[in-house]
């Protein structure tokens, strides 16, 4: 089995990060993003290691202040999961081989969305450096809490024997390219 490893994002890195349109939305401009391998040696496929993400979903609602959650397990939203608890036993339910992260998340209180997370899995097509094969999770933040829950993570993950191997640093926001404006129809 592999060591638990991951690396971690600042921000968005130029040419590959986009901009997500839910987290603008909800105006949590600033991104953390923690990225799981897939690839495992004694696995003969790409292995999706429910336990650390559970682990790293737990830090995540551990330090990001909230009162409510919501998990998304498909991308139109009509599976859902409202505690952390129920995503546990989600996972428990599912062979090893049948789980894979949530499409997304929203962690909130009474009158705002205090994260929004996103699951990107990028094992069927590789994907670009450093995101190759793997399962990565995009925290979008307020842009005056990054700094702080940045920090909280690093703490939370090394207390529970989670190796950071890399951490990566891209710009404050995404780069946008004309080709990215028109996919997006800012043009």
């Amino acid at each position: 089995m592999n060591e638990r490893a991951i690396e971690i994002v600042c921000g968005y890195l130029p040419g590959i990060d986009r901009q997500n349109l839910r987290a603008s939305k909800l105006n949590l401009p600033r991104r953390l993003a923690i990225i799981l391998s897939s690839y495992y040696p004694d696995k003969a496929e790409m292995y999706f290691d429910s336990e650390l993400f559970v682990s790293i979903v737990k830090v995540l609602s551990a330090i990001i202040p909230h009162q409510n959650m919501q998990f998304n397990l498909d991308a139109k939203g009509s599976q859902t999961l409202l505690s952390f608890k129920e995503l546990q036993d989600y996972y428990a339910q599912h062979q090893p081989e049948n789980r894979e992260p949530f499409f997304s998340a929203e962690l909130f209180d009474e009158q705002q969305t205090t994260a929004y997370l996103e699951c990107v899995d990028y094992t069927p097509a590789g994907g670009p450096a450093p995101y190759h094969d793997s399962y990565t999770i995009s925290i979008y933040l307020p842009a005056a809490e990054e700094d702080l829950y940045k920090q909280k993570i690093m703490e939370e993950l090394q207390r529970r024997n989670i190796t950071v191997r890399k951490i990566w640093t891209g710009n404050e926001r995404p780069q946008i390219t004309l080709l990215n404006r028109l996919k997006q129809g800012l043009l």
